[in-house]
């Protein structure tokens, strides 16, 4: 497991790719990305795909435009989850959430 801080402009398009070294069987795998408040409310979760040794996880600026704009820092976690297999967590880290949306 790693741990990365990150940021996430709200109205932008967020995207990254965790690339699997020595991973485990990943057919039927599934990955799950949130992101938490400090006080361990979910702001939102990523639509995520896992392919080929790698994880994908993406949220629309849309999505993320119904963020509330209270929070500026969080935590994230993605986890590579195989039913009845085995429960992984990859990454973590701090999200600064930055709420400057362009309003062109």
């Amino acid at each position: 497991m790693q741990t990365h801080n990150d940021e996430l402009h709200i109205g932008s398009d967020f995207e990254r790719v965790y690339v699997m070294t020595n991973a485990p069987d990943l057919t039927g795998a599934k990955a799950v990305m949130k992101i938490r408040s400090l006080n361990d409310v979910e702001l939102v979760h990523a639509d995520c795909t896992v392919e080929e040794g790698q994880i994908r996880c993406r949220i629309s600026g849309e999505v993320s435009k119904n963020m509330p704009r209270t929070y500026t820092k969080g935590l994230y976690d993605v986890f590579l989850v195989k039913q009845g297999s085995y429960s992984l967590k990859i990454i973590m880290g701090m999200m600064t959430i930055v709420p400057d949306e362009s309003l062109h």
